[in-house]
């Protein structure tokens, strides 16, 4: 009965009743399933993920033939940012229900996350099997094609969600962002302008809509767009992309609270660690590049060479790269420059801090900042007791993990120093290393 009535309290939205009459249900019968799997189910909705794990690992430990707290508790691990683990819980759940919609999307999501998205493809599909009519189906099916860059396809997995459910705001944003892909500029901005006209602004369609209008080289109303601009990377509501807010005139301060509520809203957090210092002292100082650009793409033009001479008698060089594979005679060349070269694709950014800690990396180099493919996770868990930002994002990443940011007087002034939460380090004339060895054009 306790159990019951917190369902009830629960759904009334008394939630810290609901809460006291399972724990009531659970003192008198700690083995009351349905108040362990509801309990958690509540304790997620408040934001207490940790502990509706507990809850659905004791309901668990007594009936592991419970589908729907395998799906439970992958939930509440992706909440807490554990995907690989909470794919095995999606799995479970899909062993005992081969048909459990809602853990094939789960799963997919995790596959997702987990940067698998021809995987995440398969399980969507397998939901649309199921039920062809469920739109969060199709526009998953979307996600998993754009990473893909099936832009296309990623576009019609879109109108199919929303020819099931017209008024889906989130898959009128993604389809506007297919658009923009396509280089259909102009769509893109009727559909973000439509929106922004119902006050959607929740899902950041401002940055969308300003790219839009500067990638179709549209100045109609761009000192509009720049006041709200500055106003809104200071409020953070919403969060705006600190790349796309670079070419618009803002100022280091704004630039520097535009970083650090897109960090918030990606829930990016550093992690402090203790180093041993007696292990990194060894007769050479590993430093480790993580890119998704060691392919044909500016940073690897520019950077070739460097990554040749760095000196081997002092230095191993380590490159980390989380980018396609374009087998172009260029990837060649920067994987040959490397000492030793890791594809890290699909590693969580968790398990290439961890390598590189193995590793024993000394110096970390950062070279996407807030960038597109960018992995700025991978330095939050603190992959090394240095790490440096460089290149790719001429700005301060916001991150407080990030130690240091390699720049010239002209593009990192000194008198902003305040507004950076790295330290400069100024290289003399231009910061921007260039590749002597390519060829200029007649």
């Amino acid at each position: 009965t306790l159990s019951n009535r917190g369902d009830t309290l629960y759904d009334l939205g008394r939630t810290a009743e609901a809460l006291a009459n399972y724990d009531q249900a659970l003192a008198i019968n700690p083995q009351l399933m349905s108040a362990l799997v509801n309990r958690g189910v509540l304790l997620r909705a408040l934001g207490r993920s940790a502990e509706a794990l507990t809850s659905y690992d004791k309901a668990l430990a007594i009936n592991a033939n419970d589908a729907e707290a395998w799906n439970n508790r992958g939930v509440a691990l992706h909440d807490l940012g554990r995907e690989t683990e909470a794919l095995v819980s999606y799995e479970r759940a899909l062993v005992l229900r081969p048909d459990f919609t809602d853990a094939l999307l789960n799963h997919g999501n995790a596959l997702l996350a987990l940067r698998r998205p021809l995987d995440a493809l398969g399980s969507y599909r397998r939901v649309l099997a199921l039920d062809s009519g469920l739109a969060a189906a199709h526009d998953n099916c979307g996600h998993a094609l754009f990473d893909l860059g099936r832009f296309e396809e990623a576009l019609a997995g879109y109108d199919r969600a929303l020819a099931i459910r017209p008024e889906y705001v989130e898959g009128i944003v993604h389809r506007a962002r297919a658009l923009a892909k396509l280089d259909r500029h102009g769509e893109a901005i009727a559909e973000l302008e439509k929106l922004r006209a119902t006050g959607a602004d929740a899902y950041g369609l401002l940055g969308d809509l300003a790219f839009c209008k500067a990638a179709a080289c549209d100045w109609s109303d761009n000192a509009r767009l720049t006041v709200e601009l500055r106003a809104r990377v200071v409020d953070g509501t919403p969060a705006i992309d600190p790349f796309m807010f670079l070419g618009f005139d803002g100022s280091a301060e704004q630039q520097l609270s535009c970083a650090q509520h897109w960090l918030r809203r990606k829930k990016v957090v550093g992690i402090d660690r203790t180093w041993n210092k007696a292990e990194f002292s060894g007769d050479k100082i590993r430093i480790a590049y993580l890119s998704a650009d060691f392919h044909r793409h500016a940073t690897s033009h520019l950077m070739a060479e460097l990554f040749e001479r760095h000196d081997r008698a002092r230095f191993e060089i380590i490159g980390v790269s989380f980018g396609p594979d374009d087998g172009s005679v260029l990837r060649s060349r920067v994987i040959k420059s490397f000492d030793r070269f890791f594809d890290v694709t699909v590693r969580t950014d968790r398990d290439v801090a961890k390598m590189l800690r193995d590793l024993k990396v000394g110096i970390a180099v950062d070279l996407k900042g807030h960038t597109t493919d960018a992995r700025i996770g991978i330095l939050a868990q603190r992959a090394a007791p240095v790490q440096v930002s460089y290149l790719g994002y001429p700005a301060s990443t916001g991150a407080d993990f990030i130690d240091y940011v390699i720049g010239d007087a002209t593009v990192f002034p000194p008198d902003q120093q305040a507004h950076y939460t790295e330290k400069f380090v100024q290289l003399p004339d231009s910061y921007q290393v260039n590749d002597s060895k390519r060829a200029i054009a007649a």
